[in-house]
């Protein structure tokens, strides 16, 4: 009896193994399932911008605490097991991140572990000059005008800026453009990124046409700069330029009122007698040739205006109150001109 018995147990030892076997196999898929499931699962349907910063040195654990507490996770032992699995748990960088709520666990591990930290747009608009511009980052929050203005009279070590007299601030080398900054970001390393900018916008192609016509970097900024605030149009700009070099191989004064609205600090004031007369370097009206520096920060159209404009006869030009640029030969054509576009 106990032989018959033990027999038939023996026979249920199969059966009962494949019972195992197939719930194990049963609940590891339902676990891949749930795990799969809740990797991908935001913390909450709706987005909400928080932000989030990673201590340099803090744990793991602590990292996902964290998220939880600010409801960027709701399984912080999910988040664990994503990093160690995936071989993360080394990889999360320290730093200020925008988050929001409607991340999943796969997007935040990215994020932390590539290190794209928290950062805002400065957008810089062509013929700024740099007091606008430290207008405009004092706004930001990033430093105050007076350091900023301090700040441009200082020493880089770029070799372009060799060609910049020393008496000169930085006006007209911080490249217009948009940059990226992150909380950290100061108004050095701003400064830093526009000079640098334009280091790679001023190609050796321009470079070398401005040894080929006998310029200095900081005379082609100049005379940019002038042409950046005269118009807005590639072709007038082009035009623009060559009149003010027919005027600088005569030997006449350059009369660009643009420069004057430079030295009042106002360029939309309508200029009066008196400011045209006033007496400085900068005054084009009373002093031949360029003016000491550029008036503002001119973008690459300009710059390439400088170096490869338009030969014409002109030696006038004026811009009418609805932008267009007319161009004349001689001071009697001109007046005919002002007398007929700026009434």
């Amino acid at each position: 009896m106990l032989s018959k018995i033990s027999v038939q147990e023996k026979k249920k030892y199969p059966k009962v193994i494949l019972i195992l076997i197939l719930t194990i196999i049963f609940l590891t898929l339902f676990c891949s399932v749930v795990y799969a499931k809740m990797v991908k699962s935001p913390a909450s349907k709706t987005k909400t911008e928080k932000q989030f910063e990673v201590i340099k040195g803090e744990g793991v654990r602590d990292i996902a605490g964290s998220l939880y507490e600010k409801k960027l996770l709701n399984h912080p032992t999910i988040f664990l097991i994503y990093l160690k699995k995936n071989n993360l748990s080394a990889s999360l960088k320290a730093g200020k991140y925008t988050l929001d709520t409607g991340m999943n666990i796969v997007d935040i591990a990215n994020i932390l572990t590539e290190g794209k930290i928290r950062s805002s747009k400065v957008v810089i608009p062509e013929g700024w000059r740099a007091e606008e511009i430290a207008v405009y980052l004092e706004k930001q929050g990033i430093g105050t005008k007076a350091n900023f203005l301090e700040k441009i009279t200082k020493e880089y070590d770029l070799s372009f800026l060799k060609d910049k007299p020393k008496d000169q601030t930085l006006e007209g080398y911080l490249f217009p453009d948009t940059y990226f900054i992150t909380p950290d970001t100061t108004q050095t390393d701003i400064i830093k990124m526009m000079l640098e900018n334009f280091d790679k916008k001023f190609t050796a192609e321009l470079r070398g046409e401005a040894v080929k016509q006998g310029m200095g970097i900081h005379e082609v900024l100049t005379l940019a700069s002038i042409v950046e605030k005269e118009s807005g149009k590639k072709e007038d700009k082009e035009l623009i330029v060559g009149v003010l070099k027919n005027r600088l191989n005569l030997g006449m004064p350059l009369q660009s009122d643009v420069t004057n609205h430079y030295i009042i600090g106002d360029w939309k004031k309508e200029l009066t007698a008196e400011d045209l007369a006033l007496n400085s370097p900068y005054n084009t009206r009373i002093y031949k040739g360029l003016p000491p520096g550029p008036i503002c920060s001119p973008g690459l159209d300009s710059i390439k205006a400088a170096l490869f404009h338009k030969e014409s006869d002109y030696l006038y030009y004026l811009s009418a109150k609805d932008g267009t640029t007319y161009f004349s030969y001689n001071q009697e054509e001109h007046d005919e001109k002002k007398a007929k576009y700026l009434r």
